[in-house]
């Protein structure tokens, strides 16, 4: 199974299909995505480590490993809503980097972007993001988010 890291940027998206096209050609598989919307790293591990079983049991509902995690970090089972939410835009400069068979730092070193995995952390933003419509039930954000990846088991 591919190895995979997970790694925060800064730096300027601008044409996204330009981007894309750039990420299809590198080795393994590579997701941009919007840091903004990743509650940790605990967050984006989770994911993967979700997608990873889909994929061992059989029951995965996306062809690839990096599209699986994307369902798993939005809890979503349609694969546009989830790019809705965590998909960048031109204008995004604060990205999180999914790199499966691939080296984070030379994805982002090749798009001239700077390494900062500070980026993946909690703040306040993302913690009014998460509870957007939520209930807390007594869970931290950080909590929630991980409830909101292992739901999508029990939803399938």
């Amino acid at each position: 199974m591919a190895l995979h890291e997970i790694a925060g940027a800064r730096g300027e998206v601008g044409d996204v299909p330009a981007l894309l096209a750039h990420l299809s050609k590198l080795p393994g598989e590579v997701l941009v995505l919007r840091a903004s919307r990743i509650i940790g790293r605990e967050h984006a591990e989770s994911a993967v480590m979700h997608a990873r079983r889909a994929f061992t049991r059989g029951d995965n509902s996306a062809r690839t490993l990096g599209m699986e995690s994307l369902l798993y970090l939005a809890g979503e089972r349609q694969i546009s809503r989830a790019l809705s939410e965590f998909g960048v835009s031109p204008e995004d400069t604060e990205l999180a980097i999914l790199a499966f068979d691939n080296e984070a730092d030379d994805v982002i070193e090749g798009r001239g972007w700077t390494r900062e995995d500070s980026l993946l952390g909690l703040n306040d933003d993302k913690t009014q993001l998460i509870l957007e419509g939520e209930c807390l039930r007594g869970l931290s954000p950080s909590d929630l988010a991980l409830e909101k990846v292992a739901m999508l088991d029990i939803n399938r």
